[in-house]
C-alpha cells in the first residue's frame, strides 16, 4: 500500500490470534547424592539416574525427550578444631577456637529435563520418579510443542485482518490498492 517513494501510503495493522491446548508437559528433577569421595557420590547419582531413565523409557518417554541439563560435584567442608581445649570465657565472651575447614566428603548433582508427550501420563510419571530417590522434582509445566505452526497461523490471520481493513478504507476513500510493500 506504499508507492516506491513512500507517497500515497495507507498504514494499517492487523490482529491474529489462535488458541491451543498444551500438548506436552515438561518435568524437571535433580538427583543429589553424598559420598566420602567424588567417585562414590557420582556412582550413587548414576544408580538413581539409571533407575529413572529405565522408568521413563518403560513409560514411553522417548530418549530424545530426556536431557541432562547440568551435572557437577562439589566438596563438602566441615570446620575441624585443632584442639578440644578451649580457653575460658570471660566478661567479653569466648575466644574463637583454632581450627580450619577440611573436606568431609563430596556432593554430586545431576539435573534432568523430561518432555512428556502424553500429558495424561504426567502424574504417573512424576509419582514414579518421586519414588526412585530423586532429590528435587518440579513441574509439570504445560506447553505447546510446535509453537512455530501456531505463530504462523496467527500471523496469517493478522495479515488477512489488515488486508480487509485496507480494502474497506480504500473503498471509502475511492482509491485502488497497490501491492503490499511492508
Amino acid at each position: 500500500m506504499m508507492g516506491s517513494n513512500g507517497a500515497n501510503t495507507i498504514t494499517l495493522s492487523g490482529h491474529g490470534e489462535v488458541q491451543a491446548v498444551p500438548d506436552i508437559a515438561n518435568v524437571y528433577f535433580t538427583i543429589k547424592k553424598d559420598g566420602k569421595t567424588a567417585k562414590e557420590a557420582q556412582d550413587a547419582v548414576a544408580l538413581v539416574e539409571k533407575a529413572s531413565l529405565d522408568f521413563l523409557k518403560n513409560n514411553n518417554v522417548a530418549e530424545k525427550d530426556i536431557k541432562t541439563t547440568n551435572a557437577s560435584f562439589n566438596p563438602k567442608y566441615k570446620y575441624a578444631y585443632e584442639t578440644e581445649l578451649m580457653m575460658p570465657c570471660n566478661e567479653y565472651g569466648c575466644p574463637p577456637r583454632p581450627g580450619k575447614n577440611v573436606i568431609s566428603g563430596y556432593e554430586a548433582y545431576e539435573s534432568i529435563t523430561v518432555k512428556v508427550r502424553n500429558t495424561d501420563e504426567v502424574g504417573k510419571i512424576m509419582q514414579g520418579l518421586g519414588g526412585l530417590g530423586v532429590s528435587d522434582l518440579s513441574g509439570p509445566n504445560f506447553a505447546i510443542d510446535d509453537e512455530d505452526a501456531l505463530q504462523a497461523e496467527a500471523r496469517k490471520k493478522a495479515i488477512e485482518d489488515a488486508k480487509e481493513k485496507a480494502e474497506a478504507l480504500a473503498r471509502d476513500l475511492g482509491v485502488k490498492l497497490g501491492r503490499i510493500a511492508n
